[in-house]
């Protein structure tokens, strides 16, 4: 492993030379006209710095660029960041960049993957299912962001922007039709209140008439949202010469079953005859009209409502600038699954899942124009987390000799995080620039609740139980520091090379949808990076690569026990790979882009690993029917090895309007849904194309989009419980029209 890290090492060094050259021959560009690229100002480092200056290895996307490739929510943006995977499980969103994040959700499991929104933590991995309406960008940051986000950032964050209001009055209204009867209307509008205030709303709706997929039993249709509505409300106040004051509110109503779980039927056990889950297999144990079709006794259907408000308040202090950012959000999920897997009423798991959040943060930053440029913060979390309730119900086979066991948990969790950080960047020599950080967290999380387990239909009573027992505390705390230094050297104008040493950490908790399992502990990360970032040919051709190396301990690994999600820790594993990105003008109005990530991944030690596909042979078992064994040498859950896009974009005039025309290709090959290695999706390729007209007057504008021409077939999570193996699936290829009017100030010309 050594030397192939060795090999990476030298491959990304091996390009500095060569770009080292190429830059010191192209001039310096005056503007942004004549083809060449635009300049990228990105926040990762909490400041506006053009992305080739920023020693971090960052994917930036405008909100253009994202329509055009097809991304309408967070969870399309694995289209265009490499290294980017978006599964999702139970109507949660489960990141995973460069091979790090989680295979569980519920109350209280944040990913290490962050989702940060106008600088606010979305702890709620709910609440991250977000469409993107109203988006100025997203980043992407890669590796360990623990200094300036802080904790849970073990994998990178994503950073969305959202628009700012502003005084000239403009709007946009786009309505799509598209099969399936899917109709989506996205509404934005913005504008002067008084000359200080300024004001914006942004509206989307969707309703989808038919599911991908139809439930046999019953005949409802499954894998389709009944409805999604949600409002964006943003208001930007300029109190003074100095100081700024925003403030945003948002709410979501949505009613999905796109989250239903297609069992797999996997005939003989073992990893030798694993199921590939793109081939045209059956669902489950029992024919099936269709690969996208179940026959379960109860419909997958979920409902959330969630929300919350953002108090941004900046204050320009001359040398320095004072900022406030004060956020509560709040989201409840509803939701039935069928955990038997039959047609028969056997076992389910009706559950309401709450989660409510509170954050404040202080940060004072030096000026842009500072030699030294620093910031510093301090940063309070409070989050409540809850099952209210999570019922298991089991009838029939599950409860037999019994007619019905009804178990029922009322939990929660409380967390209270305190940190402190700080980041300085100074030119030490001519052009070369040391960044030094640092964060510290002190953490504690408080447990309670109670299980109530009843007999439907029978003269026996029901048992009321404090959760509450000497076999764990009730009370856990952690203080975890983080740090970041890096080393970065302008060669040229153009060329910009960095090294850096990153530290971070995933905060540990309470398994409160298991609450019988022990508390699971944090779970951290070293990496060390290399990097360098080129333009070339008179800024027409970008260039980026950064090669990198983790150290993963105590890696938090979820499985199921009795029908509910838990986390457990002893894993050791090492990732490295390499990244590239790239941008590129061909011709005038013809741009080609792209990214591309090889990953190595293995655990190093794991014998406690969960096993639970039936069959598999296992050392011990603990928890009946759960096994367990090693999973040593095994790679990491949904960490495939290559993972690319690429992208063609070309704007032509016909007649005096303007014709748009996009195609995006993005690659996944093999990943595992779990540490036993046992059922993996096959590679894939998803392939997005559109076709774009607006007239000369920037008003109106049509378009013919298609997704997933190919109608790949394919799996955005899987997860392994005793009672069987499921699998959330992408969307089919799906056609569809837009119309879009724009007006006000700001209609494309």
């Amino acid at each position: 492993m050594a030397n192939e890290w060795r090999i990476v090492l030298a491959g990304v060094l091996s390009i500095t030379p060569v770009s080292w050259a190429l830059g010191q021959s192209a001039p310096q560009a005056e503007s942004n006209t004549n083809g060449q690229l635009e300049e990228v100002v990105v926040t990762a480092q909490r400041r506006g710095e053009n992305l080739q200056s920023v020693p971090i290895s960052v994917s930036a996307i405008d909100a253009d660029s994202l329509q055009a490739s097809g991304v309408s929510s967070t969870q399309d943006l694995g289209m265009v960041a490499a290294g980017l995977s978006m599964e999702q499980a139970t109507g949660s969103l489960q990141p995973h960049i460069r091979g790090i994040g989680t295979s569980a959700n519920g109350p209280g499991i944040e990913s290490p993957v962050a989702i940060y929104v106008d600088g606010v933590y979305y702890a709620n991995a709910l609440g991250s299912v977000l469409t993107l309406n109203d988006i100025e960008r997203v980043e992407v940051l890669k590796g360990p962001q623990g200094t300036l986000f802080g904790r849970n950032t073990t994998g990178g964050l994503i950073q969305i922007i959202s628009k700012d209001p502003s005084q000239e009055f403009s709007g946009r209204e786009q309505v799509s039709y598209g099969d399936y009867q899917d109709v989506i209307d996205n509404f934005y509008v913005t504008g002067g209140l008084t000359s200080a205030l300024a004001s914006d709303l942004s509206f989307h709706y969707e309703h989808q008439g038919q599911g991908y997929g139809t439930n046999i039993f019953n005949g409802s249709p499954v894998d389709r949202m009944d409805h999604d509505y949600a409002l964006r409300n943003k208001y930007l106040l300029q109190a003074s010469d100095t100081t700024q004051v925003r403030l945003s509110l948002d709410y979501e109503d949505k009613l999905t079953s796109l989250f239903t779980a297609h069992p797999i039927n996997e005939g003989t056990s073992g990893a030798a005859n694993a199921i590939v889950l793109n081939s045209p297999v059956d669902g489950g144990p029992f024919p099936l009209g269709g690969q996208r079709d179940v026959d379960l006794y109860v419909n997958s259907l979920g409902k959330l409502e969630s929300g919350g408000g953002t108090l941004n308040i900046k204050q320009d202090l001359g040398p320095l600038t004072l900022t406030s950012i004060t956020a509560y959000r709040d989201a409840i999920w509803r939701f039935d699954i069928d955990i038997g897997f039959v047609p028969i009423d056997s076992a389910s798991l009706p559950a309401a899942q709450r989660d409510s959040q509170f954050s404040q943060e202080f940060q004072l930053a030096s000026g842009q124009s500072a030699g030294l440029k620093w910031a510093a913060g301090l940063y309070y979390f409070w989050a409540k987390d809850s099952w209210d309730p999570l019922q298991i119900q089991l009838r029939g086979p599950e409860s037999a000799p019994l007619p019905g066991i009804n178990i029922d948990y009322r939990d929660q969790q409380r967390t209270n995080s305190f940190a402190a950080y700080a980041q300085a960047t100074q030119e030490i020599f001519a052009n070369t620039n040391l960044t030094l950080g640092a964060r510290y967290t002190y953490e504690t999380k408080n447990f309670e609740g109670s299980n109530t387990v009843s007999f439907p239909g029978l003269p026996i009573p029901t048992t009321v139980t404090s959760l509450v027992t000497s076999a764990y505390p009730d009370h856990l705390h952690e203080d975890k520091p983080s740090y970041r230094v890096s080393l970065d050297h302008n060669f040229t104008e153009n060329l910009m090379s960095y090294v850096s040493w990153t530290t971070g950490f995933k905060s540990g908790g309470y398994n409160i949808s298991a609450p019988n399992e022990s508390p699971y502990a944090p779970e951290t990360v070293e990496s060390w990076e290399v990097g360098t970032k080129t333009e070339w040919l008179d800024h027409r051709f970008r260039f980026n690569a950064s090669a990198f190396h983790y150290d993963y301990k105590d890696i938090q690994i979820g499985y199921f026990i009795a029908g509910s999600e838990a986390f457990r820790n002893g894993a050791e594993a090492q990732l490295y790979g390499l990244d590239v990105e790239f941008d590129a003008v061909l011709t005038k109005g013809l741009t080609f882009s792209g990214g591309l990530e090889w990953l190595h991944d293995r655990f190093l030690s794991f014998p406690d690993a969960p096993i639970a596909v039936p069959g598999v042979a296992c050392t011990t078992t603990t928890d009946a029917p759960l096994c367990v064994g090693s999973a040593a040498n095994n790679r990491l859950p949904y960490a495939p090895n290559i993972a690319f896009d690429v992208g063609l974009h070309y704007t032509t005039e016909i007649l005096a309007n303007r014709m748009d025309v996009d195609l995006r290709d993005s690659y996944t090959s093999q990943w595992f849904g779990s540490p036993d290695n046992t059922v993996y999706q096959a590679p894939f390729h998803v392939l997005n194309a559109a076709v774009q007209w607006t007239d000369q007057s920037g008003h109106f504008s049509a378009s013919l989009w298609g997704k997933n021409l190919t109608n790949t077939f394919y799996a955005e999570g899987v997860f392994e419980a005793p009672q069987g193996v499921g699998r959330t699936l992408g969307a089919p290829r799906t056609f569809g029209l837009s119309a879009t009017y724009r007006f006000g100030a700001h209609s494309r010309s």
